[in-house]
């Protein structure tokens, strides 16, 4: 149920979690998880293709020791400048986290939410300047361990980053189990996939 939603243009006031930065260099974000004790998983990459070298696309770590299950991080690189564009966090709790707490502290991090879910999602979303129009909803970063919007790019084009915190439920009322956390800069990936396709499409072009 949709308990509370901001109707005007919001501002997400930082991309980060974990020590990486949305805007980080692959560098930077493999030494912020290593003093976080996060460890290698797996990895894609983008194929070379107009005039870029193979490259990282996507990059996936674990963290075990502290809980029955593994921590998982999942992050997505920008095609061309191979820049952090999109960040997926998931942490299971071995304590007693409460909702409004949690709640509050992402918001004392990220601003003021767009909307609020009853008790287990909350959404910051910022639009490109002058997008008004275009639905809050429609800017929302995806739900659960997601960072690939490749697919669906076209859809946020007036979009510019977007923050979602998802909840599971514990066995008390308000105790969180374990929370999702989802950042995207949705601005950044959607130009930098377009320069990539006209890039393509001019190379094309030019051989025919």
């Amino acid at each position: 149920m949709l308990t509370n939603i901001a109707q005007a243009q919001t501002t997400v006031k930082g991309m980060e979690t974990v020590g990486v930065k949305i805007g980080d260099t692959q560098a930077e974000m493999e030494l912020a998880l290593k003093n976080e004790g996060y460890y290698f998983w797996r990895k894609s990459a983008f194929k070379a293709e107009a005039g870029l070298p193979e490259r990282i696309a996507t990059a996936h770590y674990k963290k075990d020791g502290r809980n029955l299950e593994p921590d998982f991080l999942m992050v997505a690189f920008s095609p061309v400048t191979s820049k952090v564009v999109a960040l997926s966090r998931s942490e299971r709790y071995n304590v007693e986290v409460l909702v409004p707490d949690l709640v509050k502290n992402m918001s004392a991090k990220y601003g003021t939410p767009a909307a609020v879910r009853g008790t287990t999602e909350a959404s910051w979303v910022e639009k490109r300047a002058g997008k008004d129009a275009t639905p809050l909803t429609q800017c929302e970063a995806a739900a659960g361990l997601q960072i690939n919007y490749a697919a669906t790019i076209d859809n946020y084009a007036n979009c510019k980053r977007a923050v979602r915190l998802a909840m599971s439920p514990g066995s008390k009322p308000q105790i969180v189990w374990r929370m999702t956390l989802n950042l995207v800069d949705f601005e950044t990936m959607y130009d930098e996939t377009m320069q990539l396709k006209n890039a393509l499409k001019d190379k094309v072009d030019i051989k025919h």
